[in-house]
């Protein structure tokens, strides 16, 4: 029975390919392709970088070069002006601020606890946008991450995904972790520069959280515009049953 390539774990700890004894083709040489089934059944082209012997099967291990990194396709959002607006009006009080929209389309977030110790769960992932800093490759792009801590940094510790970044003429370009997520992403973007202020209505009524502290909202006032008082007074915007005036400057 014969059984196609594969990826397999080397001695040295990294990944090679694994290829059968008798596998039909021309002999294999350093700089050879080969498309391999990963687990998940989708091909993909590797390039063979050298032997590294042989399994008790007898089947050739190598090792692999370094894959160039497929680009990124990129999407334009339109202009975000109205929500750097009120990032500037909210960095007059608070250090960081963010906006935590939910995504129709994403895998949902865990199940979280607020400071109140009740249990929530949203209907939709979330992303979380913040202001790209002066050191930051990007400066002043609103930099994309997940809601919530979804992976670890350097250090051990709960960290945000990057997801990528909008660049100030309103592109968005995400990261190789966003893939399988990018179009929903985008599309989300795109509705918070046409309509902030239905975006964010409708994000409180997904996840029941603040778009701006992602804290649970606690009365329907905050429930129909997106975000709590004490937010609404931070980002400059109106507060109530009417959610129009969303993107409007203090």
């Amino acid at each position: 029975m014969s059984f196609p390539a594969s990826f397999v774990k080397l001695a040295d700890d990294t990944w090679g390919v694994r290829v059968p004894k008798d596998q039909v083709g021309a002999p294999l040489e350093p700089g050879a392709t080969l498309m391999i089934a990963t687990r998940s059944g989708q091909k993909r082209e590797v390039t063979l970088a050298r032997p590294m012997g042989f399994n008790r099967y007898g089947d050739s291990l190598w090792s692999l070069a370094p894959q160039a990194a497929a680009p990124q396709a990129t999407a334009q959002v339109g202009s975000l002006d109205g929500v750097l607006a009120l990032f500037a009006k909210a960095k007059t009080h608070l250090k960081r601020p963010a906006i935590v929209l939910a995504v129709p389309g994403l895998e949902p977030d865990p199940l979280t606890e607020d400071r109140l110790g009740r249990v929530t769960s949203a209907l939709a992932g979330t992303v979380r946008l913040t202001i790209a800093g002066d050191k930051a490759k990007v400066p002043g792009s609103i930099t994309v991450t997940t809601g919530e801590f979804t992976t670890t940094n350097d250090y051990g510790e709960p960290a945000r995904e990057w997801l990528g970044r909008v660049t100030v003429d309103g592109e968005y370009q995400p990261s190789r972790a966003a893939n399988g997520r990018t179009d929903a992403i985008a599309q989300r973007l795109a509705e918070l520069a046409r309509e902030p202020a239905k975006v964010a209505a409708d994000s409180g009524r997904l996840t029941g959280r603040c778009c701006f502290c992602n804290r649970a909202l606690s009365d329907e006032r905050s429930t129909a515009v997106g975000y709590g008082q004490t937010c609404a007074n931070h980002f400059g915007v109106a507060w109530g049953a009417r959610p129009e005036g969303f993107a409007e400057q203090a």
